[in-house]
């Protein structure tokens, strides 16, 4: 539909350019008849750069500065030689704006880099940031620093870009690799294990997530889990107020699961149609999936306590209205995705377990 207005609008107000262009100064005569403001140009000019016709959309900005001094339409016209690959016209044209804005510099940047002239996009790009933050100034100094093995500045300014953006996915993996060159061992595992979870079939990104786990050792991994066994155990879990009034919610939490470990610091039961097992409080216990059995295990020991058939329901005990609700450790959220965690998370409410495709998934039953 746009496009289609675009053909329109060039028929009515752009064909007079083609009638008089063999006079000196007709098209500007033509397009100053027709009452055109800069406006229309920057929307035409929009419209032929989206349809893919860059030649015809500088076109259009070109008559219409041949009667104007907007510095819109140089900043357009920049932009334009520098997605054809023009990169010194595009400085040239760029060069021209008296009052730069972050996105002059932006694009400033960008044609020096693309000739080649890294301390001209550096300077650019850090003028860009200073008048206004921005991803693509950051990533590209961030990536013109790893390239020349300026590593700390590097990692500066890849730290700063995922602050500022957590959502581009790649400067995890350059900021891990950033880190591991500088052999700062255990911030590189922590970003390099994200990348390695957005980017699960990238060989590089798994090979270089493979190389920091094996330099880090068994032992590092081993005093992490004792931290973190330790910090569990620390957790206090209030009770809430529980109000047998419906209507109830089911709420999915996790899936694909083939072990799930829990606490609660009340007891509970853990039930399918056949059997039934009373935990008791501030005690851990996992859930595992066995020959499509469910089978109760004692956290640390994994001594087997009790056998279940999905579906299975864990309810709390506590008094009839004071209950406390369950501690889920490593529950993953937002797979694949920038805001990707496995955290340890604490849900108000009664459990329920099913089974789908031979893996175990995880259900809060909740009060509206």
């Amino acid at each position: 539909m746009r496009f289609l207005l675009a053909a329109v609008f060039c028929c009515i107000f752009l064909f007079p350019i083609y009638i008089y262009s063999d006079s000196p100064g007709a098209s500007e005569f033509s397009y100053s008849r027709q009452g055109l403001t800069v406006d229309n140009y920057l929307d035409i000019a929009l419209l032929f750069k989206e349809s893919g016709e860059l030649e015809l959309a500088r076109q259009i900005l070109q008559s219409c500065y041949a009667f104007s001094v907007d510095p819109r339409l140089l900043v357009y016209l920049g932009k334009l030689y520098y997605l054809s690959g023009e990169f010194q016209e595009a400085i040239n044209i760029l060069n021209e704006i008296k009052q730069k804005d972050w996105l002059v510099f932006l694009y400033l940047g960008l044609s020096y880099e693309g000739l080649d002239s890294n301390n001209d996009a550096i300077k650019s790009y850090t003028k860009s940031i200073d008048l206004r933050e921005n991803s693509i100034a950051f990533f590209r100094l961030a990536k013109i620093y790893r390239k020349n093995k300026d590593y700390p500045q590097a990692i500066n300014f890849f730290s700063r870009l995922i602050r500022f953006d957590s959502s581009v996915r790649l400067a995890y993996y350059y900021l891990g690799e950033c880190l591991y060159k500088q052999g700062e061992l255990a911030k590189a595992y922590n970003y390099l294990s994200k990348a390695a979870l957005f980017y699960p079939r990238d060989k590089e990104i798994v090979e270089q997530f493979k190389t920091v786990k094996k330099d880090l050792g068994e032992k590092f991994f081993r005093e992490q889990k004792k931290e973190k066994e330790a910090t569990r155990k620390k957790v206090k879990l209030p009770f809430y107020i529980f109000e047998q009034k419906p209507p109830f919610v089911s709420v999915g939490i996790s899936k694909d699961l083939d072990r799930l470990s829990f606490y609660s610091a009340g007891t509970f039961t853990i039930s399918d149609k056949k059997s039934s097992f009373t935990g008791e409080a501030n005690r851990f216990y996992t859930l595992v999936l066995k020959n499509r059995k469910i089978v109760l295990e004692e956290y640390e020991k994994n001594t087997e306590l009790a056998y279940f058939t999905a579906p299975i329901e864990i309810i709390s005990l506590s008094s009839e209205k004071e209950k406390f609700p369950f501690y889920i450790l490593d529950v993953v959220y937002g797979k694949a995705n920038f805001w990707h965690k496995q955290i340890d998370r604490a849900y108000r409410g009664d459990l329920k377990i099913i089974s789908a495709k031979d893996k175990m998934v995880l259900i809060n039953i909740l009060n509206v």
